[in-house]
């Protein structure tokens, strides 16, 4: 069976690594976004803050900007980031621990099947064996039979 593997940066993943990692990632990603979302408006705060003509027009639209990345950063708990992130990594480590032990148990049980293979040709080859002794049986026992019929054949001609 051909599995779904993917080669980056000198290692390759395959699909079950995939579809752990897949989410784990995208959360990651959905961090980095917010992050750079809040440095642009950190960036537009500060261009509107060197514009004075637009200053003084905007400052309600930098007030409710200021609020919504207050709240953004509120939502997004920024400041445990790092934690979660170190948790993460512990998860990963816990998680390719228990992947190794998987090949370990795929490797032991094609091992046992290929042992399982070998002793099903062994039993056909005994069977094939246990009839060919019994065809040979039954030609045997014709014989005796038809040696017996002839002895009492010659035991009473008559008969």
């Amino acid at each position: 069976m051909n599995d779904f593997e993917i080669k980056l940066g000198g290692f390759t993943f395959k699909g079950i690594y995939l579809a752990i990692f897949l989410p784990i990632i995208t959360g990651i990603g959905g961090g980095v976004w917010t992050a750079s979302d809040f440095y642009n408006r950190i960036n537009l705060i500060e261009n509107l803050a060197n514009d004075n003509s637009g200053f003084s027009a905007n400052i309600n639209d930098i007030e409710a900007r200021l609020s919504s990345v207050e709240q953004s950063i509120a939502d997004n708990d920024i400041s445990n980031l790092q934690t979660k992130l170190a948790e993460l990594g512990t998860n990963l480590t816990t998680i390719m621990e228990a992947q190794k032990e998987l090949l370990d148990l795929k490797d032991q049980f094609k091992d046992i099947d290929v042992v399982a293979k070998e002793n099903k040709l062994l039993v056909e080859s005994y069977e094939a064996r246990i009839k060919e002794l019994e065809r040979i049986i039954q030609i045997h026992q014709r014989e005796v039979d038809d040696i017996w019929k002839g002895m009492d054949a010659l035991a009473n001609p008559l008969g």
